[in-house]
């Protein structure tokens, strides 16, 4: 058929039929031959918007389908999210999804409203929209997110603000659910760790040597701290340093019951302890009893000078009152 064709009764057609234009049938046909649509196949994508076939229900209600969604049709005899003649999307259930393709994707179709499609792999009762039996490998995956777009192996993003972003846990053997949560990171950035028993963190180095760990009491132990501080106590040795004397000091103890600038027991439990600053306020201290033994020494030195002194004087005295005697005589 080289020209348009309109069938207004029933036509049966038993060999093949080519029309290269329009082609309107109002009554029904029956085709017992080939009917090929080389369009579907020219376009690549199996949901492209503008290739739709419109379908008539038992109800006569017209419905609007992809090649993909005809495909499913054919073969589990049940409609997905299908649209109306207007484009309207009309929700409709499914029992047996099957895989479909495209350039460069194999998927199923994720209905309109429950979302009841499934997968499994190692499984024939899939409980979520994907559930593996077994071991999965991905050279980069995004959790929470379609946006996640960092350059991390691992992009976990935190898709409501009312979601922690990490959960790590132990499940419940009756129900595999999560029963006990042992590390998360929360919608604010807190991370948070909990220990059923031993020790809540353990970090080792290269060669295996264990070079930080968390107890389950609270005691962190390490090789060594390091702690920047930026205001460290050599100001004690400027000549403007105000050194209070032994019995202003001496004074102020009795008074506060401890040192100048070093918090009181109250404070400690109520605030904690930050150890920067304690170790500077130490070493305030140490500085101070520093400067304190210098004066002490000097004042002995001193003392020590003038005892000298009066001792000979004293010897001086002895020899006069002796030469006096030897006159008297």
């Amino acid at each position: 058929v080289k020209g348009n064709m309109r069938v207004e009764t029933n036509a049966r057609i038993l060999n093949n039929v080519r029309v290269d234009h329009n082609m309107r049938v109002d009554g029904t046909a029956n085709l017992n031959g080939n009917v090929k649509m080389p369009n579907i196949n020219e376009i690549g994508n199996i949901n492209n918007p503008d290739l739709k076939i419109l379908i008539k229900k038992p109800n006569g209600n017209i419905v609007s389908m992809t090649k993909g969604q005809l495909i499913n049709v054919v073969y589990a005899n049940q409609l997905l999210c299908v649209s109306d003649i207007n484009g309207n999307p009309i929700s409709t259930s499914i029992a047996n999804p099957i895989w479909n393709n495209g350039v460069n994707k194999i998927f199923t179709y994720y209905p309109c409203s429950d979302g009841s499609v499934k997968v499994g792999i190692g499984t024939n009762n899939p409980q979520y929209k994907l559930d593996v039996k077994g071991t999965t490998y991905s050279r980069k995956m995004k959790i929470g997110s379609q946006s996640a777009s960092h350059t991390a192996i691992l992009n976990v993003f935190n898709p409501s603000n009312a979601q922690d972003v990490v959960n790590f846990g132990v499940k419940n053997n009756q129900n595999g659910q999560l029963s006990q949560v042992l590390f998360k990171v929360q919608n604010n950035g807190t991370v948070v760790m909990y220990n059923r028993t031993g020790s809540a963190l353990i970090s080792y180095n290269s060669a295996g040597n264990k070079i930080l760990q968390l107890e389950d009491d609270g005691l962190l132990r390490a090789r060594e701290i390091r702690i920047d501080e930026s205001n460290w106590a050599d100001y004690v040795f400027n000549d403007k340093y105000q050194l209070i004397s032994l019995n202003e000091l001496a004074q102020f103890i009795k008074i506060n019951n401890h040192l100048p600038n070093v918090p009181t027991a109250k404070q400690i439990a109520r605030n904690g302890l930050n150890i920067g600053d304690m170790q500077r306020i130490q070493m305030e201290k140490i500085e101070e009893l520093t400067l304190y033994s210098i004066q002490m020494n000097d004042d002995i030195n001193k003392l020590k000078k003038e005892n000298v002194e009066l001792k000979n004087e004293l010897t001086d005295l002895k020899s006069e009152i002796e030469n006096i005697k030897a006159i008297l005589k």
